[in-house]
């Protein structure tokens, strides 16, 4: 929709005009970025929630502890891992080693690593502790546990 006659304008306003139709563009972009970031951000949560789900972590996830055991159990890790080709839609895999294809067979303790890595993503952060059960005649019984911090 371009009316004026751009030949009885002076340089500057020429210049002028080119910047406010840069503006212009720019902001149409920008929003559409915007929806697209509004998209993820909802996937994000989303799949964090199913996360909490598939760990046990009903509500608020502050405070509250995932053992050890339940990262390690092979069904718990299946149910994990079976997002994950939906976890890259939502995460970025270049910086979240857990969402690579090898995962699941390179890692050592690959359940503990895609649960801590997605709820550092998402502002939490998952500390180790060791709770000690008594002992076994000389041996020492201790079970882990990851306590949920708001970073």
């Amino acid at each position: 929709m371009n009316f004026i006659n751009n030949d009885k304008i002076p340089k500057d306003k020429t210049r002028l005009l080119k910047e406010i139709k840069k503006t212009e563009n720019s902001i149409l972009h920008g929003s559409s970025r915007i929806a697209k970031e509004k998209n993820v951000e909802s996937k994000q949560h989303k799949y964090f929630n199913k996360i909490c789900q598939i760990v046990n972590i009903h509500g608020q996830p502050h405070g509250k502890s995932i053992p050890f055991d339940t990262l390690n159990d092979p069904h718990v890790i299946q149910e994990l891992y079976s997002l994950q080709e939906r976890l890259r839609e939502a995460f970025p895999s270049d910086k979240l080693t857990a969402l690579h294809s090898t995962a699941i067979k390179k890692q050592s303790f690959p359940g503990v690593n895609i649960v801590r890595q997605i709820f550092k993503e998402m502002g939490y952060k998952l500390k180790p502790v060791n709770i000690s059960e008594g002992y076994l005649g000389s041996k020492k019984l201790l079970r882990r546990e990851y306590i949920i911090k708001k970073i």
